[in-house]
């Protein structure tokens, strides 16, 4: 590429970008992220593919000599299988008599879902001490340090599906079995209730736009960020998905209090200890948002984490019937859940995961941006399951 066709082509996506921006109402945060998004799409970046341990250990040292005044050891630096849209490592940190274990999780660039490192970081400060997660003690939010944003926790032990189970993508369709379940279910709600109603006004969190209650304002940026994700990564129009976006804007419910929201929370997204099925800890922190509890509650009652129960009723992420769900919902939480808000949002949830998986995982796999493209052709599939579940209760309603 010539000096002139690279000055046209970052005046166009320079271009591009403005007039994205001027046309829908974004958390700032987030727009950031998706203009620069579109920046790295257009100079044909592709995924550096896996770094390894040795160049880890050198850029974490330095990071850690930065941040750390006193003398410290990395020892026992290990990669983490799973992780999705992140590339994860278990290490010590000696400092002195004490060794702790810690987690490095640096942000796969090219991610279907494109999310902020400082913002989960705020959030994972916010909850930590109100539900079980890791204690986060470190963020790198630029390219700087590892390439690419990142983030350094406390290491929770536990897993996250029973050992003997088939092991399903994301989570989707985990059976825990009755005794287990029945263990599960109640703390899985209470968290969520716990997180919903908790007093966030004096956390710092910065790096939200806050949303007004009895306003649409959290659910109106929530919509222009998919809306200008599908229109920057989709492979061609789908009437559904117009349809869908449509019905979304036209049926924007108010909110009557504005919750914290961790925005994935089902199952896969936590640990257990498996000798007492005790929970400890809530993972997976990206996708988190300031807005209506219902967008939570309808994200974890989707279809594709649930299965049938043995008395034939839907077991919402695999754990609880929505009926004893909401019932035990609304006593810990002492907010009510509004079944026409629930229905929203539960289409909403559908709409955003098949925009994530029917353009934004395709797109990015084919452009050889990210190394999970085999995982993200494979799980585009679930985009044309969103799609059908579109037509089920948007388009036929």
């Amino acid at each position: 590429m010539n000096l002139a066709t690279m000055k046209h082509t970052e005046n166009s996506t320079d271009t591009g970008i403005v007039s994205a921006e001027a046309s829908r109402r974004i958390e700032r945060s987030l727009e950031e992220l998706l203009s620069e998004r579109l920046r790295r799409r257009e100079s044909a970046a592709v995924s550096p593919g896996q770094v390894s341990l040795k160049e880890i250990q050198a850029q974490l040292e330095k990071f850690l000599g930065d941040n750390i005044e006193h003398h410290f050891a990395v020892q026992n630096l290990k990669r983490m299988s799973g992780g999705g849209a992140n590339e994860s490592y278990r290490f010590n940190l000696v400092r002195a008599d004490l060794s702790e274990t810690l987690v490095l999780r640096i942000k796969a660039l090219g991610a279907c879902c494109e999310t902020h490192v400082p913002r989960e970081f705020q959030m994972m400060q916010a909850v930590f001490g109100v539900l079980p997660t890791a204690k986060p003690y470190w963020v790198a939010a630029d390219h700087a340090h590892f390439g690419a944003p990142a983030l350094i926790c406390g290491f929770v032990p536990g897993i996250q599906a029973p050992p003997s189970a088939v092991v399903k993508a994301t989570g989707m369709g985990t059976r825990y079995g009755e005794p287990l379940r029945k263990l599960l279910a109640p703390q899985f709600v209470r968290y969520e209730a716990t997180l919903h109603a908790f007093d966030w006004e004096t956390c710092n969190l910065d790096h939200f736009d806050k949303p007004r209650p009895g306003t649409t304002d959290a659910i109106d940026w929530r919509l222009a960020f998919w809306d200008r994700v599908w229109e920057e990564d989709k492979i061609e129009e789908h009437p559904t998905m117009l349809l869908a976006r449509d019905w979304l804007w036209a049926n924007r419910p108010i909110v009557d209090r504005v919750s914290l929201l961790h925005g994935d929370f089902r199952n896969g997204n936590f640990l257990y200890a498996p000798e007492t099925g005790e929970i400890t800890g809530v993972l997976d922190w990206e996708l988190c948002s300031l807005g209506d509890r219902h967008c939570d509650l309808g994200y974890t009652m989707l279809r594709a984490w649930g299965h049938d129960g043995p008395d034939g009723k839907f077991l919402n992420s695999g754990l609880m019937d929505t009926e004893a769900f909401i019932a035990e919902y609304e006593r810990v939480s002492g907010l009510k859940v509004d079944s026409t808000r629930l229905h929203y949002y539960l289409v909403f949830a559908i709409y955003w995961s098949a925009v994530a998986l029917y353009a934004t995982a395709i797109r990015n796999a084919d452009a050889r941006l990210t190394q999970l493209d085999v995982m993200y052709n494979l799980i585009a599939g679930k985009g044309g399951f969103d799609i059908g579940e579109l037509n089920r209760l948007v388009v036929e309603k």
